[in-house]
């Protein structure tokens, strides 16, 4: 096609032009266009003829190619041949709009046009819907709003209309109390504009931000910025939620998330509130939801719309993609026919009370009469115990005495799965089993996280990759079930199963209980439970039956079901009360002592039921009519699905009460605390990394375990990222998971604020009275010899007694001091952990690497170690950036210290933030002042600097700070320490050292 000379003339520079289109811009718009905005898009009449018109012939080259860069241009001007040729297509014809620039509240002469007959992409050959002026940096559609929307806008968020001649964008960025709604593309940011919310739209997903590179073109993406527009609009707590397609292609929503997660972050960052809004209606775009299910359907979204963290924690568990059967079963009663009998892995993820396990002994009793052995495996040994039972299987410590001894199958704790357990377990013993693991997520996440799994981890973790292999390999088959099945399983099985001609069949069942039967939620708020407490005593004095979920069991916790029954038995002498927690049900004597395999027949005994996280999982209480509510108290301890999962334990249709706090305490994170995998692998990886080179330990030639355990790292690393997702919004979390699992939150009536305080009062009382009484009991009773004390640490079944003098043999031995109240307090707040790394600091600095080779030892099989095991247990990389941030200079008595003379140590914190954070678990900021950051690494030793006060002259006065010796017996502790290094870990010849221990 020919372009006229006049266009293409040297005279016309890209400055020309662009003035040119800036002065003459028409605003002529065909009817075509004007119904693919109004009717196809739902865009009021207004707003699409403030900001598209129509464009035809030579005016689009103006519109689009307006650039001055010499790529585009000839040094006279003219617009190069390639690119004309390029865009000859835009003289049939289409549409161009363009809205406001926020940063200078002018016309933009950015924009979009969308072309009648558009060109085809090189690569794909499809049409290229929408054209954005090349060799421009990228902004947002910011469109131009009529007065009667922008009323409507006002109306709906509760926000004045200017009275002067302000714009609408500034009035925008003048009320950070406005919320802002983020979508893809210019008509789905006037549909929203329309419904009544402020809205931008992205020409892109990725858009949103920008990500330098370096001089090799390489991305940094430790610099990704926002664009300016956004960063901007994301001040001072503002609420922006995103609004993109609902797109069904795993492709497609893998980069819509990727985007909203990375963009989402940075809003964040720069001081958002951020949000993601979701449907589940048949429509792509959110113009396609208003046109199709109307306004009312987007306000719904809107009001549902998910926190950023929430969603992300949805996101991370969503299986949809993978579903082969989707059911809608009150209980699963799934024809075995429907699953094709070539495949061998089969996932269900069927929600809570459904009678999963009801359907799989179904299976179970399918593979007995192929003659198939049937193991399952869980995180718990009661559970095992009760699958056992229902599965009609023995229990591996039945196995001696059973009559068929195993021969049908068994159920186990994964914890004894390898060679060296008391199970002696053999993995080619499986030929063409069928392996059940219930509840996957919770074996999983137990078997690569469990306190009780650490000491033979690699080799149970191992044991499990070749016991799948073996089986399936062998024509056996899997069946994986969760009610919170995650993809993290999923592709967990899939990637030990990698290269393996394994057929995987995923069934969904998305029938709710408590949708149909309508459970109402009471939710409380506030910093502590005190709303819920004073109701729950209400209710109880009313004469309800209660069963309360509380996240402790201890007397050191105010609110633990030790100090919630003393209070209880205190107020109602007359009320049958029973306590189930760890403790209580391995006392004999106790009403409670191996209660879990019957909690259906001793329940209704009892009036008042305290219940700690012993009873979270593997526990289905079907009582009917005796119970009339459910009250759950978290403490950030417990993951978003565990504290969920003890709420459903009580499968009867009565009300529950909630309170959890805001957020979980950061000691509760897991690894760095990260929210992504990609994350904590790489701080793993890092620690590991450095420990090895620290203790001049490393790992064998073995690739075969290496790769075997690279899954299950990977594994945790999700599962972590997922669980510290729930910590960091843990009662949105909650809530969230609540709502979508059917409940129905219920408004609650004004609680008396003074009875509510009193009442909280009275149980701290209690708390600190039962927890004095223990510490005293526990330091009085008798020190047990060496071979009581191992006895004791053997034996499951303790009294009360035998708890108290276990915990004074460790005391007495950890420490190597008399035990009294106060070391049991101490004790009870991290001391030990503490002091660990101050000795290792200072004068048991010798052994610290010989500490950690006997650590790795341990650990190790066939040399290798779980990361994350040796990472948690290794001590080198701390004290090691210790020694790099000069720690020593606060721990010598006397020496005293200013803001200004710690500048330099302030410099070299923020030097190691990043390591500080991922070894220490500090995070250092730059707002903090040197005496803030001191204190704040000080903590790790238990140590402080003290405030001495201001001196100096009237124009130079600073506070002085002074390093103090602390008195707390520690030199003993390190005196008795240095003897059982020396013991343990080989003499060392240093005088200072044998000095040391005699003035101790």
């Amino acid at each position: 096609m020919i372009v006229s000379d006049n266009f293409t003339s040297s005279s016309n520079t890209g400055a020309d032009l662009a003035s040119s289109v800036s002065e003459n811009r028409s605003h002529f718009i065909a009817e075509s266009h004007y119904r693919e905005w109004v009717e196809g898009s739902g865009v009021a009449p207004e707003i699409a003829r403030l900001n598209v018109r129509s464009l035809s012939g030579m005016t689009p080259y103006e519109y689009l190619l307006y650039s001055d860069e010499p790529a585009l241009r000839r040094n006279d001007g003219r617009l190069r041949d390639t690119w004309l040729k390029r865009y000859a297509f835009v003289e049939h014809g289409g549409w161009w709009c363009s809205g406001i620039d926020i940063k200078t509240g002018k016309d933009s002469l950015w924009g979009c046009f969308k072309g009648d007959r558009p060109r085809k992409d090189r690569e794909d050959k499809k049409p290229i819907k929408y054209e954005h002026p090349p060799r421009v940096a990228t902004e947002i559609f910011t469109l131009k709003v009529d007065r009667g929307t922008w009323r409507k806008i006002a109306k709906r968020h509760k926000v004045e209309l200017p009275e002067t001649d302000q714009g609408f964008w500034e009035w925008v960025l003048a009320h950070p109390e406005l919320p802002i709604i983020i979508t893809e593309g210019a008509k789905k940011a006037g549909a929203l504009l329309t419904a009544g919310y402020c809205a931008i739209g992205l020409p892109g997903i990725y858009n949103g931000y920008r990500t330098p590179k370096n001089d090799h073109g390489e991305p940094m993406r430790q610099l990704r910025h926002l664009i300016p527009e956004l960063d901007l609009l994301a001040k001072n707590n503002r609420a922006i939620a995103f609004c993109f397609d609902q797109d069904k292609k795993p492709k497609t929503i893998k980069a819509v998330n990727g985007a909203i997660q990375t963009t989402g972050a940075l809003l964040e960052k720069a001081g958002a509130k951020v949000s993601v809004i979701t449907w589940h209606q048949d429509a792509k775009g959110v113009d396609d939801l208003i046109v199709e299910h109307g306004a009312k359907a987007l306000h719904n979204r809107y009001k549902h719309r998910k926190p950023l963290a929430v969603w992300e924690m949805d996101n991370l568990t969503d299986i949809t993609t993978q579903v082969d059967l989707t059911v809608d079963q009150r209980y699963l009663d799934i024809d075995p026919r429907a699953i094709p009998k070539d495949a061998q892995i089969i996932f269900i993820k069927s929600a809570k009370g459904t009678g999963k396990t009801e359907w799989l002994g179904k299976i179970v009793k399918l593979a007995q009469d192929d003659c198939a052995r049937v193991l399952v495996l869980t995180h718990r040994i009661q559970l095992a115990k009760e699958l056992a039972r229902r599965l009609d299987i023995d229990h591996i410590s039945e196995l001696d005495s059973s009559p068929t001894g195993g021969a049908l199958g068994m159920a186990m704790c994964i914890d004894s799965l390898h060679p060296d357990s008391q199970a002696h377990f053999n993995f080619m013993e499986w030929h063409g089993a069928h392996i059940v693991l219930d509840e996957i997520e919770q074996v999983l996440g137990h078997a690569l996280g469990s306190s009780t799994c650490t000491q033979d981890r690699a080799k149970i973790l191992e044991t499990f990759y070749n016991l799948i292999l073996y089986a399936l390999r062998t024509g056996g088959k899997l069946y994986c079930s969760d009610a919170d099945l995650s993809p993290i399983s999923y592709e967990l099985i899939k990637y030990i199963l990698d290269g393996c001609e394994f057929k995987p069949f995923t069934i969904l069942n998305t029938y709710k209980p408590c949708l149909e039967q309508q459970r109402d939620l009471f939710f409380y708020e506030g910093n502590d439970p005190r709303d819920l407490l004073t109701n729950l005593r209400q209710a109880i004095e009313n004469g309800e039956k209660t069963l309360v979920f509380t996240a402790a069991q201890k007397t050191a916790s105010t609110y633990s079901t030790q100090n919630l029954e003393s209070l209880f038995r205190e107020k109602y002498p007359d009320k049958r009360i029973l306590r189930i927690d760890a403790e209580s049900v391995a006392e004999p004597g106790h009403p409670a002592y191996g209660c879990i395999d019957s909690l259906n027949a001793i329940l209704p005994l009892y009036d008042i039921v305290l219940c700690s996280p012993a009873v979270e999982t593997g526990v289905s209480i079907d009582i009917k009519d005796h119970f009339d509510s459910v009250w759950g108290m978290g403490s950030g301890v417990q993951t978003v699905n565990g504290f969920c999962q003890g709420l459903e334990r009580l499968r009867d249709n009565v009300p529950r009460h909630v309170w959890i706090p805001k957020f979980s305490p950061h000691s509760n994170r897991i690894a760095n605390g990260g929210y992504t995998a990609k994350a904590i692998a790489r701080d793993q990886h890092r620690y590991a990394e450095l420990t090895h080179k620290l203790i001049g330990e490393h790992a064998a030639e073995c690739s075969g375990l290496e790769d075997s355990l690279k899954p299950f790292l990977w594994a945790y690393c999700r599962y972590a990222a997922l669980a510290n997702r729930g910590f960091g919004s843990y009662r949105e979390a909650i809530l969230n998971k609540l709502l979508s699992e059917g409940y129905v939150q219920k408004d609650l009536s004004e609680i008396d604020p003074a009875l509510a305080k009193d009442y909280r009062d009275e149980l701290k009382a209690v708390k600190d009275h039962n927890y004095l009484q223990e510490r005293v009991a526990i330091s009085k009773v008798e020190n047990p010899d060496d071979r009581q004390y191992e006895k004791l640490k053997r034996q499951r079944a303790k009294s009360e007694t035998e708890r108290h003098q276990e915990r004074h043999g460790k005391l007495s031995r950890s420490y190597g001091l008399t035990v009294t109240p106060e070391l049991v307090e101490k004790d009870d707040d991290g001391w030990y952990s503490q002091l660990q790394l101050e000795y290792y600091l200072t004068v048991g600095k010798a052994f610290c690497s010989a500490r950690d080779r006997a650590k790795y030892d341990q650990l190790q099989h066939e040399g290798f170690v779980f990361k994350p095991d040796i990472n948690r247990r290794s001590l080198s990389p701390k004290i090691h950036l210790l020694e790099l941030l000069n720690i020593h200079q606060f721990l010598k008595p006397g020496v005293t210290f200013t803001g200004a003379s710690l500048e330099g140590f302030k410099e070299n914190c923020l030097r190691y933030a990043k390591p500080i954070k991922w070894i220490l678990g500090r995070t250092i900021t730059d707002k903090m002042s040197p005496l803030e950051i001191a204190q704040a690494l000080l903590g790790k030793l238990d140590r402080k600097l003290e405030y001495k006060g201001r001196f100096g002259s009237r124009d130079n006065r600073q506070r002085v700070y002074e390093a103090i010796a602390p008195n707390d017996q520690r030199e003993k502790v390190f005196a008795h320490w240095l003897q059982r290094d020396q013991a343990k870990l080989g003499a060392v010849s240093n005088p200072c050292i044998n000095r040391f221990i005699q003035e101790a």
